[in-house]
């Protein structure tokens, strides 16, 4: 496993303490709650560092906000910098700048368009004369003219598949995915096993966590490593979650899942349900991803919770 937060879920480290176990969702939660923790009232504003995440888009304290990154990644044997996340496109106009790094989910699984996205988001200029690669796990989009050496460049600029991605998606997706529902680890590998084959993806496994929690009531699901979805005992979804999830989840299930409409009505009706049953303040807003997917007859849509939402929706440009 190349991810340190999925390696850590699936050993469990605090296994044998007191403390309940934490499902897939905190630990993404605890990822992005790390950079979006918001100062308390009154506070001083502090100066922005340029180095920035955008995170997993509409942010439910802060919306589609440039959110600060702790941890400061530096510079690795070979010039270059490392660091960012392994679950989306880490975005450098200068690859030489840490600081302007700009990080986020994966919108799409196209690391060039994503990184357009969120460099946009963020406020700033698209990155000239783009090309994507990948280092040490790690997929970054850059000038063309400045990419490291023992870099994997990505000729199509696609890093992750749209068939893996939406399995990712699913994993996490509060609708009527992986964490829609508390389900005993049985059932949730079969929840998986079935979502893998809805999409295509032969040659996937599903497999348990190396150590489960025969006292937790339910179970989360994880596609982040490619080829396998792992399955753990976890925590009950409802208690996990902000409160103000849960209804937007509904909303969602029963306005659009639910229903048949096309990528597009199906978009707008995200974002106009995301500002009326979130959390979001007054001045929140979210810009849901839209695929186009002519092959299905009516738009899906997967919701994930981390230090934010992220709302994506597949399906036809026209109605049947």
């Amino acid at each position: 496993m190349t991810d340190p937060m999925t390696y850590l879920r699936a050993t469990n480290p605090v296994r044998q303490s007191e403390l309940p176990p934490i499902n897939a969702g905190v630990w993404s939660a605890m990822q992005d709650s790390i950079a979006s923790t918001p100062r308390a009232p009154g506070e001083a504003q502090q100066q922005t560092p340029r180095r920035k995440r955008l995170g997993k888009r509409g942010a439910l304290t802060t919306g589609l906000a440039v959110l600060l990154i702790g941890g400061g990644a530096g510079y690795a044997g070979i010039e270059g910098w490392f660091g960012g996340t392994p679950q989306g496109p880490n975005c450098l106009a200068d690859w030489s700048d840490q600081d302007a790094a700009v990080i986020g989910s994966w919108l799409t699984g196209d690391a060039i368009a994503d990184c357009d996205t969120l460099m946009r988001g963020a406020g700033l200029a698209p990155i000239e004369d783009p090309v994507a690669f990948t280092l040490q796990d790690y997929t970054y989009v850059t000038p063309a003219g400045q990419v490291p050496g023992g870099a994997h460049i990505l000729a199509s600029g696609v890093a992750v598949t749209p068939q893996a991605l939406e399995m990712r998606q699913s994993a996490f997706d509060f609708v009527d995915g992986g964490n829609a529902a508390c389900r005993t680890v049985p059932e949730q590998v079969e929840w998986a096993r079935t979502e893998l084959k809805r999409l295509g993806l032969q040659g996937w496994s599903v497999v348990e966590a190396d150590h489960q929690d025969p006292d937790a009531p339910c179970s989360w699901a994880d596609a982040q490593e490619p080829g396998v979805v792992t399955v753990g005992t976890g925590a009950d979804p409802l208690d996990t979650f902000a409160a103000g999830t849960w209804p937007l989840a509904d909303q969602l299930r029963a306005k659009i899942a639910d229903r048949c409409l096309t990528v597009g009505e199906a978009k707008d009706l995200a974002e106009e349900l995301y500002m009326k049953y979130s959390s979001a303040s007054a001045d929140d807003t979210l810009t849901a991803t839209a695929i186009t997917d002519d092959a299905s007859d009516c738009a899906r849509v997967d919701a994930s919770i981390g230090g934010s939402v992220q709302i994506t929706v597949y399906g036809p440009t026209a109605k049947p």
